[in-house]
């Protein structure tokens, strides 16, 4: 059924199909049923060999298992064969029927029309209840050929009804890229935030089949902030009946068996607005991924469409769409987002920002279920969707400690020269130290500039020396992480857990917290023990009983 709908100026927006298709099932019950199994080697054993021909594999081949997965030497170019989650039973060839694998377009009767032909069928490995969702990616098209081509097949297998959103008109895999910026009035139109918008449909209308990833005018952000408010319009317009409406970036991921099964402890038939909020102004960051119930959306975008023309206005002067969205939910009904863990809708830590090398990791979060990820690389992307599934049944058990476990634990040890584990709650220079005592001399502050005269006699300052700062980091009783770098002489210390990345020359690697420090030679340490006290208290934790061999770090050591 094509859906037709009106935007917040009565224009129409281009006839749009919800992307609602039938899908070839993957095998199985209801959601999925994976393709692997997880069944553990004891460390230096010879692979794992495939199942005996006419054994399908079960449930309990997926039952939670040790992390420790010794890879043959002729595995180790293969995949990605660090990963020390991927069983080593997914080397192996079954020689699976061909039609399981690669299943058979339908025959050309079968399809209604060309624009059903023409999409590329998608396997439905859906979560379960995920028909319950409408799930809406949001990219630009000067970003859109990066981002969203990963996703056809990973999160959008796992749904059946979803929208992609972006701000010129495109398709992918035969699937139609909405330019939800159609509709917008022509007094915005013209506004310089939408020069880019205008260049876009100049080339896009004038020279066909231009890739607008080669304009370069980077004001993809002025436009960004008026898509968030059409777009949900469209996706109530094109799903009301979903129970849940959520929205994410090309560059975020979401755990849908997590997700839905945290939904479902939850009602859509009152309004709800979920996420990680931020700011003075609460408003559910984006990138982090948002959750809003169907009560939320058919009380404001469901209404008075003169509020959806106001909030374009409004839009002009805003720092972004997320924060639009947050303005109409509190000024039309008095929504505003919680973020507790014990109140509800007992959003807490579900909803995280980073990628899965930098999620930040304390006790409090340890077994708690994350469902989302952001700032992603394609390859981010790949690996979360491969580690998902190879969880099988278990996908939406998927927690804080399953991350640590699966990326961080094999790699983590004392210290590691040329890494970067980004600690940095607490910040040591040697120009703040100056400064702070510069402050203590002006104010004639005796006991500052005593104790702090105390702290040069007792030893390196934090700043002055990577032990320095090892040193600050074991006197703060809660202090899990810290990094130095020598030629800034900066120190770091954090309450938090995070792998961090290598730091090379050759290594390119942007980070907007750390803008303009020369890094090099950057080492990064970790408080094991305290670590380790943590995992040995909580209960989730199910590799607490580690034998001698799969202690932190232990595939960094292994053989050596």
């Amino acid at each position: 059924m094509l859906i037709t709908l009106l935007g917040s100026n009565g224009f129409d927006y281009p006839s749009y199909k919800a992307h609602k298709v039938s899908r070839p099932q993957v095998s199985g019950h209801g959601h999925s049923e994976p393709t692997a199994t997880t069944t553990g080697l004891s460390r230096g054993s010879t692979r794992s060999s495939a199942k005996p021909h006419g054994e399908s594999l079960k449930p309990e081949d997926f039952d939670l298992h040790h992390p420790g997965f010794f890879h043959d030497e002729k595995d180790r170019g293969r995949f990605e064969s660090v990963d020390v989650w991927r069983d080593p039973e997914v080397y192996d060839d079954p020689s699976q029927p061909e039609d399981l694998l690669r299943p058979p377009m339908p025959s050309l009767g079968e399809f209604k029309s060309k624009g059903e032909y023409i999409k590329q069928p998608i396997v439905a490995d859906y979560a379960k209840n995920s028909d319950k969702l409408f799930l809406m990616i949001k990219t630009g098209a000067s970003v859109l050929w990066k981002r969203l081509p990963v996703h056809l097949f990973t999160t959008l297998t796992r749904v059946p009804h979803f929208g992609l959103y972006s701000d010129a008109p495109a398709s992918i895999g035969g699937y139609e890229v909405v330019d939800i910026l159609a509709n917008v009035s022509s007094e915005t139109k013209n506004s310089d935030a939408f020069e880019m918008y205008r260049l876009q449909r100049e080339l896009h209308d004038g020279y066909g089949v231009l890739d607008l990833s080669e304009v370069n005018v980077n004001k993809g952000w002025d436009l960004d902030r008026f898509k968030n408010i059409p777009m949900l319009v469209h996706a109530y317009n094109s799903s009301p009946n979903s129970d849940w409406f959520a929205f994410m970036d090309a560059d975020s991921y979401f755990m849908l068996d997590n997700l839905m099964e945290y939904l479902d402890t939850l009602d859509p038939n009152i309004p709800l607005y979920i996420g990680n909020a931020i700011g003075g102004y609460r408003f559910c960051h984006g990138g982090t991924g948002v959750v809003l119930s169907r009560k939320a959306l058919e009380l404001t975008v469901g209404g008075d469409p003169e509020w959806i023309a106001k909030a374009e206005r409004v839009t002009h002067d805003s720092c972004c769409g997320d924060f639009m969205v947050a303005w109409l939910l509190k000024e039309m009904i008095g929504l505003e987002p919680k973020s507790g863990k014990e109140e509800y809708p007992h959003i807490g830590s579900k909803f995280q920002g980073n990628s899965f090398w930098d999620v930040e990791i304390n006790e409090d979060k340890w077994c708690e279920p994350i469902l989302s990820f952001h700032h992603l690389t394609p390859h981010d992307i790949e690996i979360l969707w491969e580690f998902e599934r190879l969880q099988g049944p278990n996908r939406n058990k998927i927690t804080y400690a399953s991350i640590y476990n699966q990326f961080y634990k094999p790699y983590l040890i004392p210290r590691r020269e040329d890494w970067d584990n980004g600690a940095r709650e607490n910040e040591f220079t040697e120009q703040r130290y100056q400064d702070q005592k510069a402050n203590a001399l002006e104010e004639g502050n005796e006991d500052r500039l005593r104790e702090m005269q105390e702290l040069e006699n007792s030893g390196p300052l934090p700043h002055e020396s990577l032990e320095g700062c090892r040193l600050a980091c074991e006197g703060m009783s809660d202090c899990l992480s810290y990094r130095y770098m020598p030629e800034e002489k900066y120190c770091g210390t954090s309450t938090t857990v995070r792998l961090g990345h290598p730091h090379r020359s050759y290594i390119s690697h942007e980070d907007e917290h750390d803008e303009g420090r020369n890094k090099h030679g950057i080492v990064s340490g970790w408080q094991i023990d305290r670590i380790r006290d943590i995992r040995s208290r909580s209960s989730c934790d199910q590799f607490q009983s580690d034998d001698s061999l799969y202690v932190e770090g232990w595939y960094l050591t292994y053989g050596k």
